[in-house]
């Protein structure tokens, strides 16, 4: 098979990732062969894979004459250095789960940098994408869940091993909020976070305005953070073509204002906080392959054991809010689900309880072996009773719109003005609640956008041509680039 799709938001990204992936090409078998023997002295190679491509890097298997085989993996690069940054930071928060919990990660034998950018070498575990046994599609990468066909009896096994994996990222906890970095000493710190865990979208636009320096220590000044980032990201976009309808201008001025306005007023969770991944779904679970059935000839039965979680590089210490909120790749049931958020809640809801039942069963399991802690376990603290209380709150659509960037005028508009705001009668009405600074700036930007189509000529603000989905989330269909003589990635990780 000869076509995998990397995504861009802008010609820039793409003409880097052209000549990463030429130069990657031509030093193969080579590089991959070079950085394997160095992290496993000692030890001749004896056979090479062809290069694979996964949801956010190329990969290669290299078998050793003793039988040991390792994954060579080069994660994608993006249209700024913070590709790099988050690569390094899955590293840590890889060597952090192994040494403190129990969850199944590859072990990493050493990690670096090559001429164009950053590999990692982990032990190869054999294993089958739990995505796989859900049906998921024919894109093994895809972390949409469309559980409508499968039996009740799979899915819940299913959701016990994505329930286990959750309680156990849950346990840990830390002082603030950032990015968890080994040292040097091999000591463990927090530092600010990483711009494309923390917003995309912000990330990619390389906006003037700096990203947060430090740890944010309460979660309220990282929600407002995170707000400001997003309407500095309205402005500073490269993609004036995303707004056709100079009206959308107004829209998205007011949504941005009045989400920061909620992230300002909301109660939050005080800290410790928890580690959480934006990626977390059951196309990054391996689980053991298929095995033949003792009882039903020409038929098998699926082994739902973990064998591995993969693909850690959206991971960061987090607002407990994150942890607590009900999975999104649990209630997104097609690849347009986004188009029909009317719909949305019905949808969701039986799988929803589902889930929560047997995650409950989880925490259960686990208050009986004395491995959860009795007294976070006792009502309210449960994780599975925090989950259920963001959706009655509506809290979990504020989350859901901090943390994707493709969606948040939808879900702010669909879920989260009339709950905070009451009856939109027009937006207008909307623009009376905003700030006299707010007004000021939207008089100065804004309103000429919406009178007579003019880009407003802002202080680093760039007019584009209106490529790229500019949310920089790899949804878009937008700037894609064909790569020749790559194989999409299969079952086996």
């Amino acid at each position: 098979m000869e076509i995998n799709w990397i995504r861009g938001i802008d010609d820039q990204s793409l003409e880097h990732k052209a000549i990463w992936l030429a130069e990657l090409t031509r030093q193969m078998p080579e590089l991959p062969l070079r950085l394997a023997t160095q992290h496993r002295p000692g030890h001749a190679a004896t056979h090479i894979s062809n290069l694979t491509a996964g949801s956010s890097a190329l990969y290669c298997l290299v078998t050793f004459d003793d039988g040991v085989c390792v994954t060579i993996r080069f994660p994608m690069p993006g249209s700024t250095n913070a590709s790099l940054e988050i690569s390094s930071n899955e590293v840590s928060v890889m060597r952090y789960l192994a040494r403190t919990t129990i969850i199944p990660v590859p072990t990493v034998l050493g990690a670096g940098t090559w001429d164009c950018g950053l590999y990692i070498v982990t032990e190869f575990i054999d294993g089958v994408l739990l995505s796989h046994h859900l049906h998921m599609g024919l894109d093994p990468t895809s972390s949409i869940l469309t559980p409508t066909l499968i039996p009740d009896a799979e899915l819940q096994r299913a959701y016990h091993c994505m329930a286990q994996v959750m309680l156990e990222l849950s346990k840990p906890t830390f002082p603030s909020i950032g990015a968890l970095v080994q040292t040097p000493d091999a000591k463990w710190t927090i530092q600010s976070p990483s711009p494309t865990t923390m917003q995309p979208a912000t990330a990619y636009a390389n906006p003037p305005t700096p990203f947060p320096r430090n740890p944010f220590t309460t979660a309220n000044a990282y929600f407002v953070d995170l707000a400001t980032q997003y309407l500095h990201h309205l402005f500073h976009q490269r993609n004036a073509g995303l707004l056709p309808d100079p009206v959308a201008w107004k829209e998205k001025y007011i949504a941005r204002c009045l989400f920061q306005r909620i992230a300002r007023s909301m109660k939050t969770q005080r800290g410790p906080f928890r580690l959480y991944s934006d990626d977390f779904s059951p196309a990054n679970v391996l689980v053991l392959p298929n095995t033949p059935s003792p009882d039903i000839p020409d038929t098998e039965t699926a082994d739902f054991s973990v064998t591995s979680v993969t693909n850690w590089s959206s991971t960061y210490i987090a607002p407990n809010e994150f942890t607590y909120t009900a999975p999104w790749w649990l209630l997104f049931q097609s690849s347009g689900w986004e188009a029909d958020l009317s719909q949305f809640m019905n949808k969701r809801t039986p799988h929803l309880a589902m889930f929560l039942s047997v995650l409950r069963s989880v925490e259960d399991e686990q208050v009986a072996r004395g491995t959860l802690d009795i007294a976070i376990a006792r009502g309210n603290g449960r994780l599975s009773s925090r989950m259920a209380e963001s959706l009655h709150t509506g809290l979990f659509w504020f989350y859901l719109a901090a943390r994707k960037p493709r969606v948040f005028d939808d879900v702010y508009w669909a879920f989260l003005d009339g709950r905070w705001f009451g009856h939109l009668g027009s937006l207008d009405e909307r623009l009376a609640l905003l700030s006299e600074s707010e007004m000021e700036e939207f008089d100065a930007c804004v309103e000429p956008q919406v009178r007579g189509g003019i880009w407003p000529e802002g202080p680093g603000v760039e007019k584009g041509d209106g490529d790229g989905d500019g949310d920089g989330d790899g949804d878009g269909e937008d700037g894609i680039l064909e790569v020749p003589g790559i194989e999409p990635s299969g079952g086996l990780v």
